[in-house]
């Protein structure tokens, strides 16, 4: 990446101009180097982080339920000279897991007309230390626990989320660098030949002065010539574009937009690296623990938080019992004053005549989760054949590929022993058009079906959710 954050705006120029790729100042920008860049400075990737950073925002909200809590309050009434009464209370509230709850407090009463349970005798003061224990709903599982897991839940399924998001943008960022690298080598190849009808035409004019050859071969010659300027100028525009198309995934660390100058090109000796760049090279076999796979930890989440969700409504069919007691003294800085001859006690209960409604919430809690198994069952399959068709794709591919080099070399000797031919005044400038013709397309199909290649592999990057740089 070191010189490619300096690849800054695009020298407009070249394209009012339509200048040439100058080879001998190009600076090659290699599929390694693109992605490292993508992944460490596209918005996406930024975007990506800050989903992380949100689900463990979560987590500490939802811990926050748990944090202990300060009580104050006071409320007096004085009227016709008269002090009727001041009551202050205050204290703290320290609330665990299990739904039990540990509190201490203090009240200071005074007055004439105090209400009689807020009367305290001696001094007015009174301590009180205690506990909340519900015994039936909300003691294994309540809105608090059920919260907290949640969120822990969330985190784990924002760090899939990451990494098929950060994935998403490298396989967009892939096929674009290899639609470029297309263009680029389909741009070189008319170039290639352009040059070749060139010196064939010179050389026809050549013969035609010296009387070898007919002036109407010149024409023939000629018109090749315009086809491949043609050509050209179409692969110049293609090229273009492409360019300007991989320029979108090309972004500073600050999160400026950047274009990429025209005497950088891609990288011409890619196809042994591909793989490795991409880490498809373990093979399908290493490649497929799909329980491990972001989209099967995503809808296996989803899972956790429905049992969840299913707990707490199964928790509310049980009967409401909840059970306090405080002992009280008038002395807190005796711990031994706090007995069980002073105490303040009680419990609340309540229960639910027919349930129906909260049996009705598990049911649908039930098959919530029935519905997302399926979907997990199902996508499991669809990932597994998804996976190896396109493995077995790129298998395939590669074939073709290998099988066009050899057709590409045979057509090659084919030109040449016509060009011989034609030298020695046993051919014709159509017959050699035609062998060149033929290779050009030849050549022209083995960059396509190379492309074809190279964006099976990025879809089986993209299926098997890798991200470079990711645990």
């Amino acid at each position: 990446m070191r010189s490619f954050i300096l690849i800054l705006f695009c020298s407009w120029s070249f394209l009012l101009n339509g200048q040439e790729v100058k080879k001998e100042i190009n600076t090659i920008l290699s599929l390694k180097e693109f992605l490292e860049l993508v992944r460490k400075y596209h918005p996406v990737a930024g975007q990506a982080e800050l989903t992380l950073k949100k689900a463990q925002a979560g987590v500490t909200r939802a811990r926050g339920e748990f944090d202990p809590k300060l009580e104050f309050s006071y409320e007096g009434k004085e009227f016709l000279g008269s002090d009727y009464f001041d009551i202050l209370k205050g204290g703290v509230k320290i609330p665990t897991w299990y739904g039990i709850e540990f509190n201490a407090g203090y009240e200071d009463t005074d007055g004439s007309f105090l209400n009689p349970q807020n009367f305290i005798p001696d001094d007015g003061r009174l301590f009180s230390a205690g506990v909340k224990v519900p015994l039936g709903e909300g003691l294994f599982i309540n809105e608090r626990m059920a919260t907290l897991r949640k969120a822990k839940i969330f985190r784990e399924l924002s760090v899939a989320e990451q990494k098929m998001q950060i994935n998403k943008v490298l396989s967009d960022a892939g096929l674009s660098y290899f639609d470029w690298l297309k263009a680029h080598r389909e741009f070189e190849l008319y170039d290639e030949f352009l040059r070749n009808a060139e010196v064939r035409l010179e050389g026809v004019k050549n013969q035609v002065i010296r009387g070898d050859k007919a002036a109407i071969d010149s024409v023939e010659a000629g018109i090749v010539v315009k086809n491949r300027k043609l050509g050209l100028e179409q692969a110049r525009l293609n090229y273009l574009k492409a360019q300007l198309k991989l320029s979108n995934f090309l972004w500073t660390a600050n999160r400026i937009p950047v274009e990429l100058e025209p005497h950088v090109v891609p990288q011409e000796d890619i196809s042994g690296s591909v793989d490795e760049v991409l880490e498809i090279n373990m093979g399908i076999d290493d490649a497929f623990a799909l329980e491990q796979h972001p989209k099967i930890i995503t809808l296996d989440q989803k899972i956790k938080v429905l049992e969840v969700e299913k707990k707490l409504k199964a928790d509310k069919l049980k009967p409401r019992l909840d059970a306090y007691y405080n002992f009280l003294s008038s002395d807190a800085e005796r711990i031994n004053t706090f007995n069980t001859r002073d105490f303040k006690a009680g419990f609340k209960f309540s229960l639910g005549l027919f349930l129906r409604k909260e049996r009705g919430e598990v049911k649908i809690a039930k098959y919530k989760i029935q519905d997302a198994e399926l979907d997990y069952r199902s996508e499991l399959l669809r990932l597994k054949n998804k996976i190896t068709s396109e493995y077995n794709e790129t298998l395939s591919v590669n074939e073709q590929l290998i099988i066009l080099d050899e057709i590409r070399k045979d057509y090659d000797l084919l030109l040449k022993a016509e060009e011989r031919k034609f030298s020695l005044g046993e051919s014709s400038v159509f017959l050699v058009n035609q062998r060149e013709k033929t290779l050009l397309d030849t050549g022209l199909k083995q960059i396509e079906v190379e492309n074809k290649l190279f964006r099976a592999k990025v879809r089986l990057f993209n299926s098997l959710i890798i991200t470079p740089g990711l645990p």
